[in-house]
């Protein structure tokens, strides 16, 4: 498994644990600080995922996907080939700044060294967790409907996407192996939530930056919302890993997003359970709240996604949303839910609650946000203990 101290990785990894006998081997990169195996206990026991299991079935194995062969030992790297019997890709690098020159390295290179590990020793099934931003939007408007069979083709991104675009030629070169003969599912995730067991939510997520950044400001934006209601990652987690044993030959291509469901008023809604009262502003008056913050030093998680907007006009802004907010692409889960169905895997819908979770998980385990609690009223504290 690649991947694993992510977000999505670490719950894809749990589930892996949960729901099969596998021993489990984790390419880490190690930090300065920390080596592989102490990166992942760490990981597993900040976000309550640590167990027996996890203890007796991981094995952590220094890596780096920038480098060749995945920055594996020589001698390391042959006994996995021998061993090891699937392939979990969840790693890469999505920063959503980055180039395509940026991202290169560990999303493309780092899967031409992944096809070549599959194809030694062992032969070895590949579940790649891609994106559904591999579809881009189409230029001069019109509307389509994405299945899961619809190619990629003709899928045009610009360099300066980087994440996107090198998801793209990744997902093109699985296809292109698959074709010749090697085992691969594909799996393209729409917007992912915090758990719906916990509410547990990656600080680095663009979502939770925005969440943050306005609890802390006491700026909201006016009826924001999104196209496709976020999933729960633990469903992302199971959903991945049932339809994975659908498709032992491999061949399998799914969308996880919530098919035909919108999730609107995110900050009303903020305000009718958080007992706060966000001031809610049209969203163009709340990028130039918070350039006006920043401009006097005060720091806010989401200001390195939103900076770009800070020098445009109005009328630029709102015609670059008119853009966004109406996408021309949709997407269609249908084959998806009904393989999930047959697992007994229920896709969850969009709800308040799954907002409460995630509000009272963040302020339980954000100093920042705590002492934001702290400052607030009895009746917040009362709700956040």
């Amino acid at each position: 498994m690649t991947g694993c101290t992510g977000f999505v990785g670490r719950f894809l990894l749990a589930q892996l644990l949960r729901d099969t006998d596998a021993t489990v081997y984790c390419l880490v990169r190690p930090h300065a600080t920390q080596r592989a195996r102490a990166r992942v206990e760490a990981t597993l026991r900040k976000w309550d995922l640590w167990s027996p299991e996890a203890q007796r079935r991981v094995v952590a194995v220094p890596a780096d996907l920038s480098r060749p062969k995945l920055g594996l030992r020589d001698g390391v790297y042959e006994v996995l080939a021998e061993n090891v019997d699937a392939i979990y890709h969840c790693g890469t690098s999505m920063n959503h700044l980055e180039t395509y020159a940026m991202a290169k390295a560990a999303n493309v290179e780092a899967t031409r060294d992944l096809l070549k590990f599959a194809t030694q020793g062992r032969s070895k099934l590949i579940n790649y967790i891609s994106t559904l931003s591999v579809f881009g939007e189409i230029p001069g408007g019109g509307s389509r409907l994405v299945t899961e069979d619809s190619p990629i083709d003709r899928e045009r991104h610009p360099a300066s996407h980087g994440y996107a675009a090198s998801k793209w030629v990744s997902e093109r070169m699985f296809m292109t192996a698959a074709e010749r003969g090697i085992a691969c599912n594909i799996f393209r995730l729409g917007l992912v939530w915090a758990d719906a067991q916990h509410g547990r939510y990656d600080e680095l997520q663009r979502e939770y930056r925005l969440l943050k950044s306005c609890l802390l400001s006491g700026l909201g934006i006016e009826e924001y919302g999104y196209g496709m209601a976020p999933m729960p990652v633990d469903y992302v987690a199971r959903a991945i890993l049932a339809l994975a044993r659908q498709s032992p030959e491999g061949g399998g291509i799914y969308h996880l997003a919530s098919s035909g469901h919108k999730a609107g008023g995110l900050f009303e809604q903020c305000n009718e359970i958080a007992g706060v009262c966000l001031d809610l502003l049209p969203q163009y008056g709340w990028i130039g709240a918070i350039k006006r913050l920043h401009d006097t030093g005060v720091s806010l998680p989401v200001v390195p996604l939103i900076e770009f907007a800070f020098p445009m006009t109005e009328a630029a802004f709102n015609e670059y949303c008119r853009k966004v907010e109406s996408p021309t692409t949709r997407f269609d889960c249908t084959r998806t839910l009904r393989a999930l169905e047959q697992a007994g895997v229920e896709a969850p819908r969009w709800s308040v609650d799954l907002l409460k979770k995630c509000l009272v998980s963040m302020i339980s385990r954000d100093a920042e946000l705590q002492r934001w609690a702290e400052r607030n009223s009895r009746t917040t504290r009362r709700k956040y203990g």
